[in-house]
């Protein structure tokens, strides 16, 4: 979900900030990890790209529920998360 960050930090590992970005990957994880993953992943898919569809997941896999839905994407509004190049 965080590819650009990660690779940053791959890239970076030996920076003095490398513990911040560790830090602020962490942070995203600790969202997602609260939700079904992959039901979660694809709703953040689904907003950031403007298109509805990702949302659809398949048996034996379940949407998130509107509330869940509208509480993830809080979260990740709240820590800054954004999903450029979509």
């Amino acid at each position: 979900m965080n590819p650009k960050a990660i690779a940053d930090l791959a890239a970076h590992w030996r920076e003095s900030n490398a513990d911040d970005r560790q830090a602020g990957l962490d942070q995203v994880r600790s969202v997602f990890a609260k939700y079904q993953m992959i039901a979660g992943m694809k709703t953040a898919v689904a907003h950031y790209s403007k298109d509805p569809e990702w949302l659809r997941a398949r048996p034996p896999l379940m949407q998130l529920s509107a509330e869940q839905q509208a509480q993830l994407l809080s979260e990740l509004q709240a820590i800054n998360f954004s999903m450029p190049g979509l």
